[in-house]
């Protein structure tokens, strides 16, 4: 967290053996955290939330000179029940 701002930082560490990127600032609005990166390559937004228990994930990109952005995946987590099995 950012004691002079309401905003949250995002530390984004890949695998594919680049340096590391400096944080992304979050914020809150309305029950969703969203995160934007800003690259040479363009921008990537990820919004955050959970509903009734489920967490959801989305993201977009905007590359180059776009003006809006592209969805590009969305993840839903549930929590799986304390004994249940788990499909192969």
């Amino acid at each position: 967290m950012d004691p002079d701002r309401p905003d949250t930082f995002w530390y984004h560490v890949n695998s594919m053996g680049l340096p590391p990127e400096a944080p992304a600032r979050a914020s809150w609005e309305a029950g969703t955290l969203t995160v934007e990166r800003r690259s040479d390559r363009g921008t990537a937004r990820h919004t955050f939330r959970v509903d009734d228990g489920v967490l959801t994930h989305a993201a977009g990109l905007r590359l180059g000179k776009a003006s809006e952005f592209t969805p590009f995946m969305t993840t839903v987590c549930r929590r799986v029940p304390e004994g249940a099995s788990i499909p192969a």
